[in-house]
């Protein structure tokens, strides 16, 4: 069972981040609402991969319960990536849109 130390370090860590994720004031920006379901769907993926390891060794399960496991898990990863992109596609539109107001007050102060 010794694959599952980095699983379990990565529920502990999420677990974590999600805690202090609800336990905060934060702005309702379009970031923080692509960041919750990130933070909680890694958190499922997870459990899920606990299960899957552990179904693996034959501790519990059926074949059908890990076959629908998998694919849960995979198309967790494919939805936690798109979550990903769009979140980086955010930050890249908001980073530009900051850079043009800069560059505008730059421009009109040396007028």
């Amino acid at each position: 069972m010794y694959h599952l130390h980095f699983t379990i370090c990565a529920l502990f860590i999420t677990v974590f981040l999600l805690i202090v994720f609800v336990t905060k004031k934060k702005l309702k920006t379009r970031d923080n609402s692509i960041f919750f379901p990130m933070i909680v769907l890694s958190l499922f993926d997870c459990i899920l991969m606990i299960m899957i390891v552990c179904m693996g060794y034959g501790l519990f399960g059926s074949e059908l319960i890990a076959k629908i496991c998998n694919k849960l898990d995979f198309s967790a990863y494919i939805f936690w990536a798109s979550l990903l992109f769009e979140y980086n596609y955010n930050a890249i539109q908001n980073n530009k849109n900051t850079f043009k107001i800069v560059s505008t007050e730059k421009t009109y102060n040396k007028i």
